[in-house]
C-alpha cells in the first residue's frame, strides 16, 4: 500500500508494543515486520534475520525497533520518537493538550523508563527468582505512588487519552504477569481498574482478539522470564 507505514521489530511484544498498541486505537494500516533469533550450536543467538538487512534500510541510527513512513520519507529509531511522530501525524492531543499535561506525559513516560530498565535486566539475567525480590520493591513503591497521581484519572494524566497511556498499559501488564501478587493489594485496585478500562477501548479490544496480538512471549529467546 502507497504510503504505509512500517515497522521493524523482532517478534515479541517488547518496546515495539505501545506503538503497535497505538497504531491500533488510532486505526492507522501498518507493516508489522518481524524478526527471529535461532539458537546456535555453540549456545550463542543467530540474529541474521535482522543483522542481514539492518545497513539495508536507510536508517541513519540501525536499530529495533525502527519506522519507516513512505508517505513523509520519516525514517525513525527509538521506540518514544516513533510513538511521538505517530501521534503528531495522527492525533497531535495524545501528546497532551496543555503545557504542563505534556510535560506530565514526558515525566510518566520517562518514570515507567527507569522501572522497565530494572525489569529487562531481570527478565534477561540470570538467578531470575532471586533478583525478582529487589523489583518486586521498586514495583511496590511504583504502584503506590503511580495510584496517588492517578488518583480519581480516568487516564494515565488526567481526563483523556495521550501516548502515555499506552506505556502505561503494556508495562503495568507485563509487570502483573511477572508480580501478579502485587497487583492483588487494595493499593493496586485503582492500577487494575486502569488496565480493564483500556482494554475496554474498542479499537484495543479489537486488536487483543486478532491474530496480530502477540501475548507472549514478552522478551526474547534467550531471556529466562518470556
Amino acid at each position: 500500500m502507497v504510503g504505509m507505514i512500517r515497522c521493524g521489530y523482532w517478534n515479541i511484544r517488547g518496546l515495539m508494543q505501545p506503538i503497535r498498541l497505538l497504531l491500533a486505537y488510532l486505526e492507522v494500516p501498518y507493516k508489522d515486520v518481524r524478526y527471529d533469533v535461532k539458537p546456535c550450536a555453540d549456545g550463542s543467538w543467530d540474529r541474521t534475520e535482522w543483522t542481514s538487512v539492518k545497513e539495508t534500510l536507510g536508517l541513519q541510527f540501525p536499530n529495533l525497533p525502527y519506522m519507516i513512513d513512505d508517505e513523509t520519507g520519516a525514517k525513525l529509531v527509538q521506540s518514544n520518537a516513533i510513538l511521538r511522530y505517530i501521534c503528531d501525524k495522527y492525533k497531535p492531543e495524545l501528546l497532551g493538550k496543555t503545557i504542563n499535561d505534556r510535560a506530565s506525559v514526558e515525566m510518566l513516560i520517562g518514570v515507567i523508563a527507569d522501572l522497565k530498565g530494572q525489569s529487562v535486566r531481570i527478565a534477561y539475567g540470570k538467578d531470575y527468582e532471586q533478583n525478582l525480590e529487589p523489583f518486586r520493591a521498586s514495583l511496590k513503591e511504583f504502584i503506590s505512588r503511580t495510584s496517588m497521581f492517578m488518583k480519581n484519572s480516568e487516564f494515565a494524566i488526567g481526563c483523556y487519552l495521550t501516548c502515555a497511556d499506552f506505556v502505561m498499559y503494556e508495562n503495568l501488564d507485563v509487570w502483573r504477569l511477572m508480580c501478579p501478587e502485587e497487583f492483588e493489594t487494595v493499593e493496586a485496585k485503582p492500577l487494575v481498574e486502569y488496565l480493564k478500562r483500556i482494554e475496554a477501548i474498542p479499537q484495543i479490544a479489537e486488536y487483543r482478539k486478532s491474530p496480530e496480538f502477540i501475548e507472549r512471549p514478552i522478551n526474547n529467546k534467550m531471556a529466562s522470564f518470556k
